[in-house]
């Protein structure tokens, strides 16, 4: 997961000024993007988002982001900077 990490780290890092979207197989489950529960590997992400002022996207539904035959999750995340945040929120007022 370090690895990861460190590449969303350079993305962000290279849409300095302009803003990142970032759709993320996370693979990881949390409370903050309406899992069902958090697990350590949520857990990691979701202080690493919160640490880079990421913003997750994803709204609570009755519909998840994964289904397969083993049952359905929300794993999969889109996740926006702080610059593309304050855009979509100027755009909906």
């Amino acid at each position: 997961m370090e690895g990861d990490l460190n590449k969303i780290e350079a993305i962000i890092h290279h849409g300095k000024g302009v803003g990142v979207l970032l759709p993320i197989n996370s693979n990881s489950r949390c409370t903050s993007w309406h899992a069902t529960e958090t697990n350590a590997r949520g857990r990691i992400l979701e202080e690493f988002l919160l640490s880079k002022h990421l913003h997750i996207m994803n709204e609570e539904s009755t519909l998840t982001t994964f289904l397969n035959s083993r049952g359905s999750s929300n794993i999969d995340l889109t996740v926006i900077s702080n610059q593309l945040f304050s855009c979509a929120t100027l755009r909906s007022q």
